[in-house]
C-alpha cells in the first residue's frame, strides 16, 4: 500500500517480445510458484506479459525451432539457456530472439534450397548445406564443376556424424559434382 493513497500498486510483469526471422516459444517457471505463468509461441512481434509477486525468481526456458538459432537480450540475460530474473522488484522486459537459418550456403550468401544455390554457383564453388531434409528437384545442367558438402549444423559447423537428405532425384546433365555427406533417397 503507498502510504497515505490506500492504493496498493500492482505487482511487476514480466513482457517477453520475440524479434528476428525464426520462430519458438517461452515457458516461465517461477519461485514461489504460482498458477499464472507464461507460455508464449509466434515470431517477431508476439509479446506474452505476466505479472508476478515482488520478490519471486522468475526463469525463462526458451524452446528453438529446429531450424533457429536463438539469443536473448534485456533484464541482464544473453546467449541461449534460460533466462533467470533474480527477485523481480519492477517491470522487467526482455527480448527473445529467433532467427532463421537458410539451409544452404556458398560463403555467406544463403539460399532457400541447393537447386537456388546451384544456379547462383560459379565454377569450382562449395554449396555447404545444413543436416537437413530437402525436397525440391536438384537439376545440375551447367557446364561447372562444383562440391557439395553436406551435415552442417546451425552454425554451419560441420557435423561429424550428420548429413543432409535429397529426397528428389538428383540429375547431372552437365558439368561434374563432388559429393560429402550428402544421401539421396
Amino acid at each position: 500500500m503507498l502510504k497515505g493513497t490506500g492504493v496498493v500498486p500492482p505487482p511487476p510483469t514480466v513482457t517477453v517480445t520475440f524479434a528476428g526471422s525464426g520462430v519458438g516459444s517461452v515457458l516461465s517457471s517461477s519461485v514461489p510458484t504460482q498458477a499464472q505463468q507464461i507460455f508464449c509461441q509466434g515470431g517477431s512481434g508476439t509479446t506474452c506479459q505476466q505479472q508476478f509477486p515482488i520478490g519471486t525468481q522468475v526463469t525463462l526456458t526458451p524452446m528453438v525451432d529446429v531450424n533457429s538459432l536463438f539469443a536473448w537480450s534485456g533484464a541482464g540475460c544473453s546467449g541461449a539457456g534460460d533466462c533467470v530474473i533474480n527477485s523481480l522488484s519492477a517491470d522487467t522486459a526482455v527480448t527473445a530472439t529467433f532467427n532463421y537459418v537458410q539451409p544452404a550456403r556458398i560463403n555467406s550468401t544463403y539460399y532457400d534450397s541447393l537447386q537456388e544455390a546451384y544456379a547462383d554457383a560459379n565454377e569450382g564453388a562449395v554449396i555447404e548445406a545444413r543436416a537437413f531434409t530437402f525436397t525440391g528437384p536438384l537439376e545440375l545442367n551447367s557446364p561447372i564443376d562444383v562440391t557439395l558438402k553436406g551435415g552442417y549444423d546451425l552454425n554451419y559447423t560441420p557435423g561429424s556424424t550428420d548429413y543432409s537428405v535429397v529426397t528428389s532425384k538428383l540429375a547431372i546433365k552437365s558439368g561434374s559434382v563432388k559429393v560429402q555427406r550428402i544421401v539421396v533417397r
